[in-house]
């Protein structure tokens, strides 16, 4: 179904993108160029929250799209959001250790943050009840996620993969902020760097707590690689 932008102005509403896994992305033309329009059922604190975040990622030389307003001030609307389209292809996962360093810089520059409205550290879930995975499911995530139940967290990206990354003229842009929050280090690094069982185990739990409902096939052969660790 086509989506309501009305309340982000005048725009034409190209067609939809591929690759949005738990959400609508669509491409639209503005008077300021393409953009992207994004369902969501976030907060507008939530979205508000990743303000510091960017700007670090930015400071740590990635493109950010930057959010486009709603005729009044906010940031989503009817359940969307507007960013910056980036042309360009997505990274391979052999170009992701390259980016470490970049990283660290970003993680460094991160000021301390209060946790984003709405979500909840591997930490937190350790002992949080979690009603909506089968007894034996939660038992398993449950055992790979008391090992960091006390660990610090601080604000993360929360989903660096090569196709949240961008190949563009002006370095690589970094996209997809949904998962963003406060939690465990490491997870930034998943991809980009070596990680011990016990961190490998813990992102696992946390991708079948989070992934369940919404994408119940990719949390199915997550929970059957956690069994087999």
């Amino acid at each position: 179904m086509t989506p309501d932008l009305s309340a982000f102005g005048d725009l034409r509403i190209l067609r939809p993108l591929p690759g949005g896994h738990r959400n609508q992305v669509w491409l639209v033309e503005t008077k300021a160029g393409p953009c992207v329009a994004k369902s969501t059922d976030l907060s507008e604190a939530a979205l508000a929250w990743l303000a510091p975040l960017q700007a670090a990622a930015r400071a740590a030389g990635f493109t950010m799209p930057a959010f486009h307003r709603a005729r009044n001030g906010n940031i989503s609307a009817n359940g969307w959001t507007m960013e910056d389209w980036h042309e360009g292809p997505a990274l391979q996962m052999s170009d992701l250790p390259t980016l470490q360093p970049r990283l660290q810089a970003f993680h460094a520059a991160i000021p301390s943050l209060p946790q984003r409205p709405g979500q909840h550290s591997l930490p937190d879930q350790a002992t949080a009840p979690l009603p909506h995975l089968p007894p034996d499911i939660a038992t398993l995530c449950r055992a790979a996620l008391m090992p960091i139940a006390d660990h610090p967290t601080r604000p993360i990206h929360g989903d660096i993969t090569a196709s949240n990354l961008i190949h563009t003229a002006h370095g690589p842009a970094l996209i997809d902020w949904d998962e963003a929050r406060c939690d465990l280090a490491f997870l930034d690094f998943m991809h980009v760097a070596p990680a011990n069982p016990t961190e490998i185990r813990a992102h696992l739990a946390g991708e079948i707590i989070t992934g369940w409902t919404p994408e119940p096939a990719y949390a199915k052969a997550c929970a059957n690689r956690l069994a087999h660790l």
